[in-house]
């Protein structure tokens, strides 16, 4: 009798199943994930969850959801959060907008409506030429523009005279200061070809004099500038400063100011010294020019004796113009000296 083969058993089949931690990402469960997360740090993972177990869309728990599903959610997810901060941003910043509207019309500038420039002729700002737009009637503008037109001619015949006066005044000045300069080179070449010697025996402070047109722009100028100017007109000019080299005292005291002129206020001290210098210097050409029979004694210090004394009951004397009474009684050096005064006092103003 033969025995009959044994059964063969079949284990059940095991059904699958995927990872705690897994399940709960699609589940979607926060906690679950969390609780799966920790069970597998320390060393205990949970039981795994048959995929039997369906989702909540419905598949089996084990089974991927369709990736184009999945897709789709998340783009759909980023889109509604892109729209959301995109209308956020735009509603604030029209917020923001109409807020610095607010502020500018609250303090907003007034509106100041300027007249349009008026033209005219560039030679006289305050009369401007007249517009038609300023005048009702037309043949009041006509009027006026033909008014307006002669002052405009009368100022520039007015310029052209005066520009002629000055060019003239300019070349008449140019002529005699180049005159002046001739006269003076003159005389200088004329001492030095009588005496060889003349030049080297000048002493430094007498070479160092200049007048006042050779001063840089700027420089200031002083009693040794008017000194210079004297000797620059003087027809003597040689002889002085042969004088002044040989006399540097006689220089010295023409360029110090006087004890007296020095208490006097300090508002007329210049003009004061600058007639003391002319006077003194018309003493010293006096003397230099006069013959040697009857030289005089040079004038070497300054007399304090006071004015003489009017006496009780006397008249004074009318006054009398110092330059017509020098042309009427013929007397060239005291014409000289007061035209020399003259000059530096102009020379001093400038």
């Amino acid at each position: 009798m033969e025995t009959p083969p044994a059964a063969v058993t079949v284990p059940p089949e095991t059904p699958p199943a995927i990872a705690a931690t897994a399940a709960a990402v699609q589940s979607g469960k926060t906690a679950d994930y969390r609780l799966a997360r920790r069970a597998e740090r320390i060393g205990t993972p949970l039981t795994p969850v048959p995929v039997t177990a369906t989702t909540p869309e419905g598949e089996p728990a084990g089974a991927e959801p369709a990736t184009s599903t999945r897709r789709q959610r998340d783009e759909a997810y980023i889109g509604t959060r892109i729209r959301e901060g995109v209308e956020q941003g735009t509603t604030e910043l029209r917020a923001e907008i109409d807020r610095l509207k607010q502020q500018v019309a609250a303090h907003a500038p007034p509106v100041v409506e300027r007249e349009p420039p008026k033209a005219y002729d560039g030679l006289d700002p305050s009369d401007p030429k007249p517009r038609q737009d300023e005048f009702e009637d037309f043949s009041l503008f006509l009027d006026a523009r033909e008014a307006w037109n002669e002052r405009r001619i009368d100022r520039k015949t007015t310029m052209a005279a005066e520009q002629r006066r000055l060019t003239r005044a300019h070349e008449t000045l140019t002529a005699a200061q180049q005159a002046r300069v001739q006269t003076f080179a003159d005389q200088l070449s004329k001492a030095s070809a009588a005496d060889p010697t003349f030049t080297d025996a000048l002493t430094p402070e007498v070479r160092a004099l200049r007048p006042f047109a050779a001063l840089q722009p700027g420089e200031p100028g002083g009693p040794a500038n008017v000194v210079a100017e004297q000797v620059f007109d003087s027809p003597i000019a040689p002889q002085v400063l042969r004088h002044f080299s040989e006399h540097p005292e006689a220089l010295a005291r023409l360029i110090t100011m006087p004890p007296e002129i020095q208490a006097m206020p300090a508002a007329v001290q210049v003009s004061r010294q600058l007639q003391w210098i002319v006077k003194e210097f018309g003493k010293l050409e006096a003397a230099l020019s006069a013959p040697a029979t009857t030289a005089t004694p040079l004038p070497t210090t300054l007399t304090h004796a006071p004015p003489p004394a009017q006496t009780l009951g006397s008249r004074p004397a009318p006054p009398v113009d110092p330059k017509a009474a020098a042309v009427k009684s013929g007397n060239t050096a005291a014409y000289r000296a007061i035209r020399r005064q003259e000059r530096a006092a102009q020379l001093i103003r400038r």
